[in-house]
C-alpha cells in the first residue's frame, strides 16, 4: 500500500514543502515570508499553497518541523521534576518566543526548544492533522536509528548556525548548536568537541547535510576542507541530501 507524506520545514521566515510517495521525494517548493506581520504572512503562504497542487492534495501524513539554535535535551526523569519554561530559562534565559518540548521516548530524553508563535497558529489551522516537532528532535531520532557503533558525527548546516551530534556504541555522546559564518567555524567546533570528548583518531563517519536555508557553496567547501584535516583522517565523510525532510518519516 502506497503512503503519501507532506513534510514542512520552517527556519525563521523560510519554509520548504516536500512531498513523498513511499519515502521517494516527488516535489519541493520553498518560500520566504516576513515573520513580523501575521496577516500578510498568512495571506502570502495561502497564495503559495493554492498555486501548488502537490501541497493542497490530501496526504496520508503531514509533519512540520521548526529549526532553532536554542534547544536543550535532558533525561526524562529530570524533566518530570521541572517544567519546559523553567528548563529553558535556566539554559538560555528569557525569550519572547513560545517554549515547547518533545519526548524522545526511545532515548529516554526530552528536547526543550523555542519557536515563533505564528508557526503553530498558521499550520495547525491549515493542516489540522499535522504533527509538530523541533527539527533537532527529528535529527536525534534519525541519528540513533542508524547504526553508530563507531564514532559518528552528524553535522546539519544552516545559514548561520549548525547542529552537531556525536554518537558512539549506539549511544548519544554529544549534542549542541554553534553559530557559524564560514566552514572554518564549523571545523573548529568539530575538532574542539572531539578533543574534549577524547575521540580524536577514532574510526567512524561524518554525516554532513545542508539544511534548505544554508549556502551550498559553504557546505561543499566544508566537505573539501574536512578531508584535508589530519584529525579527521579516520572518519569517512558521508554527504546526505534532504536529511531533515527524510527524517520526518520517523515522527509518524
Amino acid at each position: 500500500m502506497s503512503t503519501t507524506h507532506l513534510s514542512i520545514e520552517v527556519v525563521g521566515g523560510r519554509i520548504q514543502f516536500s512531498s513523498f510517495k513511499n519515502q521517494t521525494l516527488l516535489n519541493q517548493y520553498e518560500i520566504t515570508v516576513d515573520e513580523n506581520n501575521y496577516s500578510l504572512l498568512s495571506e502570502e503562504i495561502d497564495q503559495h499553497i493554492s498555486s501548488n497542487n502537490f501541497i493542497t492534495k490530501e496526504h496520508d501524513e503531514v509533519t512540520l518541523s521548526v529549526a532553532t539554535n536554542k534547544s536543550s535535551v535532558l533525561p526524562s526523569n529530570v524533566f518530570r521534576e521541572s517544567s519546559a519554561k523553567e528548563i529553558y530559562h535556566l539554559c538560555f534565559g528569557d525569550t519572547e518566543k513560545e517554549i515547547d518540548y518533545n519526548h524522545i521516548s526511545e532515548l529516554g530524553i526530552v528536547n526543550v526548544f523555542n519557536y515563533s508563535s505564528w508557526i503553530k497558529r498558521y499550520f495547525v489551522m491549515k493542516f489540522p492533522r499535522v504533527i509538530f516537532q523541533n527539527e533537532a528532535t527529528l535529527v536525534l531520532r534519525q541519528v540513533m536509528s542508524d547504526n553508530s557503533f563507531f564514532v559518528k558525527l552528524t553535522v546539519i548546516v544552516h545559514k548561520d548556525f549548525f547542529q552537531l551530534t556525536i554518537s558512539k556504541h549506539n549511544e548519544l555522546v554529544y549534542y549542541s548548536f554553534f553559530d557559524c559564518q564560514n566552514q572554518e567555524d564549523i571545523i573548529y567546533h568539530m575538532l574542539f568537541t572531539l578533543q574534549q570528548k577524547e575521540l580524536v583518531d577514532e574510526k567512524g563517519t561524518i554525516v554532513i547535510s545542508k539544511a534548505f536555508d544554508a549556502d551550498k557553496e559553504l557546505t561543499d567547501q566544508l566537505i573539501k576542507d574536512i578531508a584535508k584535516v589530519k584529525d579527521f583522517s579516520k572518519l569517512n565523510i558521508q554527504p546526505v541530501e534532504d536529511y531533515i525532510s527524510k527524517s520526518h518519516f520517523l515522527c509518524v
